[in-house]
């Protein structure tokens, strides 16, 4: 079940870790600040999120490397909104959004259903988690995320679903290109 990660794996999952940052950073933080609900700029970019860590899933199909990827993102985020108000509970949360993605994953059997659905379900579930880690903590913020949880989990399942789609998708078309079988091999 556990394989070493080659030093090409380890390399990706940072450049995608610090990617993803960049992109909610820039696209999350500011939708987050101006309606004042943790959660709902992810709704703009879940899809686009969601197939990237697909195809990532897709090229390396081991078992923790989305565990690691978010874990990773949650350590990133933490002075910012992303993931919610700015607090180390986010390195649990990505921990448990990406333990989340590789069980659905690996109980597919790494077959396509596995990778349609792992990440999509990982982060709607991930909206009640995150609240319930609000209220446990006593964060600013609780009442806008209860009020829009029910919103937000559906959002970015279905959401979440249509970009692990696109990301199986993109994966099937460039599989057989020289970069993706080098980060394979």
């Amino acid at each position: 079940m556990l394989r070493r990660f080659t030093t090409k794996e380890i390399i990706l999952i940072a450049v995608l870790a610090a990617f993803m940052f960049i992109i909610d950073f820039f696209i999350v933080a500011p939708i987050n600040t101006i309606t004042g609900v943790h959660g709902m700029g992810f709704l703009i970019d879940v899809i686009f999120i969601n197939a990237i860590v697909t195809i990532f899933a897709l090229i390396t199909r081991k078992f923790f490397s989305v565990t690691i990827l978010y874990t990773l993102f949650g350590l990133l985020v933490i002075p910012t909104s992303i993931m919610g108000p700015p607090t180390p509970f986010k390195i649990i949360l990505g921990f448990i959004i990406g333990i989340t993605a590789d069980l659905i994953i690996w109980i597919s059997k790494y077959k396509t259903i596995g990778f349609v659905f792992g990440v999509a379900v990982a982060n709607a579930l991930s909206y009640p988690i995150g609240l319930l880690f609000a209220i446990l903590l006593g964060l600013p913020g609780v009442e806008a995320l209860r009020d829009a949880i029910l919103f937000l989990t559906i959002g970015v399942l279905l959401l979440g679903i249509l970009g692990d789609i696109f990301g199986v998708w993109i994966f099937k078309k460039i599989k057989n290109k020289q970069i993706v079988k080098q980060l394979q091999s």
